[in-house]
């Protein structure tokens, strides 16, 4: 049985990242519209993986030159997750893939059924990644500078009813119910 996991990139990884740093634009991703076979899977996967050399390679520039890279190590987790870990779990278990009535009017399941959530999330992760090395490039550049997420390893982080708080403040507006287990590069990131 498939651990409870987000059903795609947009509902699960992205909502939580967001969730999670308050005053970032929302953005929603766009909708896959491309060949679901098995040369397009790998290529799919050959990009995602493309993409995240990019971020490492910018969150490298970036932290050369002094600028705050959280954000950017979340997204980077999270692609980590999903090319490595969700998709993969997803396509061989498309049997298994929950659905809602929101799902059955998500143009990509409409479309391409279960099978085809897996390239849409894939699609997500490269959106995704391009988003946040544009945002880093644009730290760089000395256009913005985002504010420094809240030190969970300081003070006291207690999970409040269905909130977690740090120090009586409310951080994290729901619970990350979707990780896999405790595991430290997932605890740093998020």
């Amino acid at each position: 049985m498939r651990p409870f996991l987000p059903r795609n990139l947009v509902e699960g990884a992205v909502f939580a990242a967001l969730a999670l740093f308050i005053g970032i634009t929302v953005s929603f991703a766009g909708v896959y519209d491309g060949p679901i076979t098995d040369t397009a899977y790998v290529e799919l996967l050959a990009q995602v993986e493309a993409k995240r050399v990019a971020l490492v390679e910018k969150i490298n520039e970036a932290d050369n030159g002094g600028v705050d890279t959280a954000y950017a190590r979340v997204t980077l987790t999270t692609l980590s997750l999903f090319k490595d870990e969700f998709v993969p779990w997803d396509r061989a278990n498309t049997n298994q893939y929950y659905t809602t009535a929101r799902d059955r009017k998500d143009p990509v399941y409409v479309k391409y059924g279960a099978v085809g959530m897996v390239f849409d999330e894939l699609a997500d992760c490269l959106e995704i990644a391009d988003a946040a090395i544009d945002e880093l490039q644009t730290q760089i550049d000395g256009e913005i500078a985002l504010q420094s997420p809240p030190d969970f390893s300081e003070g006291t982080l207690a999970l409040n009813g269905t909130h977690y708080e740090l120090d009586g403040r409310t951080v994290i507006p729901s619970k990350i119910f979707w990780q896999p287990e405790n595991r430290e590069d997932i605890w740093q990131a998020y």
